[in-house]
Parts: structure tokens; C-alpha cells; sequence
């Protein structure tokens, strides 16, 4: 998992810096990514490539999965 490819200071880091800026009409700029990004990816089963995302897409991502 995440704990044995990265050390809990560079996931707390990501998580901080991970963030999105509001373009126009629910679109969101995704300004940064890293390799501890690229890991939540695989384990938890989401793209976050996309620089640029709809509102409805950010949501989709962010729905509980049964």
C-alpha cells in the first residue's frame, strides 16, 4: 500500500498540495501531481490524470464505492 512505497511526510505533503483552481461554467484546473498522487490512482481505483475536470466528474471520483 501507500506506507510501503512512501513515507507518511510525503503522502501529508501531497495531500497538501494537491488542489484545483475554478476556470469557468464548473471546470477545475488541476495544478499539481506527483508520484505519491500516482499511487492513490492504483489503490484506490481513480484517474486523476485529467488536468482540467468538470464538477461532475470531480463528484463521480469523489462518491463512496460499495
Amino acid at each position: 500500500m501507500l506506507g510501503e512505497k512512501h513515507t507518511v511526510k510525503q503522502i501529508r505533503y501531497s495531500l497538501i498540495s494537491y488542489s484545483c483552481s475554478y476556470l469557468e461554467q464548473n471546470y477545475y484546473l488541476f495544478d499539481y501531481r506527483d508520484d505519491v498522487i500516482k499511487s492513490f490512482e492504483s489503490v484506490f481505483d481513480f484517474d486523476l490524470s485529467k488536468k482540467v475536470m468538470s464538477q461532475a466528474e470531480i463528484k463521480k471520483i469523489l462518491q463512496y464505492k460499495k
